[in-house]
């Protein structure tokens, strides 16, 4: 287990881990839907735990984004841009992967946008992060 102090920036490395994969899938029309928005999703979360847990916020194990938003919204905290529109990523973190298509969720994603979506919440938690340990 990492110590508390470093847990943090284990999760933002993981989120871009999770960038680096999504940046090499959604290019390829070959790769499958769900496993572009699966990493895109992770992406978000793990950079929305890391801002949390930077602020001594613990939190649940979820992978639904909005109520990671809420939690930072209850504690005064920064949104990520485009905040309303990360929640349409949460089903690729849970149901999706599992092979089943629920009732108004489509495989059609639009690659380049989930992409930019993880991208900058990554960076915005980077920021956070960097800017209150130096």
């Amino acid at each position: 287990m990492n110590p508390p102090l470093e847990r943090p920036f284990v999760l933002l490395q993981k989120a871009k881990d999770d960038c680096y994969v999504l940046n090499r899938l959604s290019g390829d029309e070959q790769a499958p839907a769900w496993a572009v928005g699966f990493h895109a999703q992770q992406a978000v979360e793990k950079s929305l735990k890391a801002v949390l847990d930077f602020h001594g916020i613990n939190f649940p194990f979820t992978h639904d984004i909005s109520r990671l938003d809420e939690m930072l919204e209850n504690a005064n905290l920064p949104h990520p841009p485009d905040a309303p529109q990360l929640e349409m990523l949460t089903p690729y973190g849970v149901s999706l992967k599992y092979e089943y298509e629920p009732v108004g969720i489509s495989y059609v994603i639009n690659r380049s946008k989930i992409t930019q979506l993880a991208l900058q919440t990554v960076a915005w938690a980077e920021s956070i992060l960097t800017e209150k340990h130096t």
